[in-house]
C-alpha cells in the first residue's frame, strides 16, 4: 500500500525490528527496547528516526485508549460492585478523566496529520 502517508515496507524489516525490540526489552531496563525497535526500523527502511519514534507515541496512545475503554466497559457492567470510593479515589471519575485526556491527545495527533502547517 502506497500513498501520502504510506511507503512500501517489507515484512522482513518489520519482523526484524520487532524482534530486536523484544530482545532489548528482555535484556535492558526501562523498556529501552521500544526505542531500539524504532531505531532499528529507521536503519533498515527509508523511514526517518522521528517518524519511527512518532509511531511509538501513536501506538502507546491507542494502547491507553483501549485500556481505558475496557475499564469504562467493565465499570458499566451491572455485576461490578460499586467502585466509587476505592482506596479513597473515585475510580469511575478517574477513568472518565483519562478517557477525556486521551481523546484530546488523539484529536491533537489527528490534527497534526491532516493539518501540519496549522498545528
Amino acid at each position: 500500500m502506497t500513498g501520502r502517508f504510506c511507503s512500501p515496507v517489507t515484512g522482513r524489516s518489520r519482523l526484524a525490528a520487532t524482534t530486536i525490540g523484544f530482545m532489548a526489552n528482555n535484556l535492558l531496563p526501562a523498556r529501552v527496547g521500544e526505542f531500539a525497535r524504532a531505531y532499528a526500523f529507521s536503519k533498515m527502511e527509508k523511514a526517518t528516526l522521528a517518524g519511527s519514534f512518532g509511531s511509538l507515541v501513536v501506538e502507546r496512545l491507542f494502547d491507553a485508549l483501549g485500556i481505558v475503554a475496557l475499564l469504562l466497559i467493565t465499570l458499566g457492567m451491572p455485576d461490578v460492585p460499586d467502585a466509587t470510593n476505592l482506596g479513597g479515589h473515585d475510580v469511575s471519575g478517574v477513568a472518565h478523566m483519562l478517557a477525556i485526556l486521551i481523546g484530546i491527545a488523539l484529536a491533537a495527533g489527528i490534527a497534526l496529520v491532516f493539518m501540519p502547517e496549522r498545528t
